[in-house]
């Protein structure tokens, strides 16, 4: 089984004129609406966890129209592999002429395995997407460890990310 819209590997783009100025939008922080924190590792005792930040595919969609115009990039994947509960793609974003490749994986407990395709595409277009800039700033942001609920598997505390964007040098 593939998925819906796997790339066939016909792309027809125009040029991007201003790679500069297209780079300045790709590069800036997200607005603090559309950032999450994902929990990673967390403590023995379950009250802590370490904060990883993300945003979804739509924010990162919404900020290469908004650096390049909804019909100047592309975004295509091939299924590397398919087992109904975990799935590989490598995903291709192009950018008038500039082409970059990375993989995606998702993963479901259902039988039908739509949500391990969403996941590993959605996943594939972010990793593509941080090879142009989009949401590279993350890895330059603290894991903080902050409250968590081990029950409910969510964070307890907000991630202060307007602060640690000041502190990074990211925001004046």
């Amino acid at each position: 089984m593939g998925c819906y819209g796997e790339d066939k590997g016909e792309i027809n783009m125009p040029i991007i004129p201003d790679w500069e100025a297209a780079s300045k939008v790709l590069r800036q922080p997200f607005p603090a609406s559309v950032v999450k924190a994902l929990p990673g590792v967390a403590t023995k005792d379950g009250t802590k966890a370490l904060s990883m930040l993300y945003v979804d595919a739509r924010a990162v969609a919404e900020r290469l129209d908004a650096a390049v115009g909804p019909g100047n990039w592309d975004f295509g994947f091939e299924v590397l592999h398919n087992d109904l509960k975990h799935m590989v793609v490598k995903g291709r974003l192009t950018i008038g002429e500039v082409t970059r490749e990375d993989v995606g994986e998702g993963k479901t407990t259902g039988l039908a395995g739509e949500n391990a395709c969403k996941g590993a595409v959605s996943d594939a277009l972010k990793r593509c997407a941080v090879l142009f800039g989009v949401g590279a700033y993350f890895y330059r942001m603290p894991q903080l460890w902050l409250a968590f609920d081990s029950q409910k598997k969510k964070f307890i505390d907000e991630y202060p990310y307007e602060r640690e964007l000041k502190r990074a040098g990211l925001k004046g």
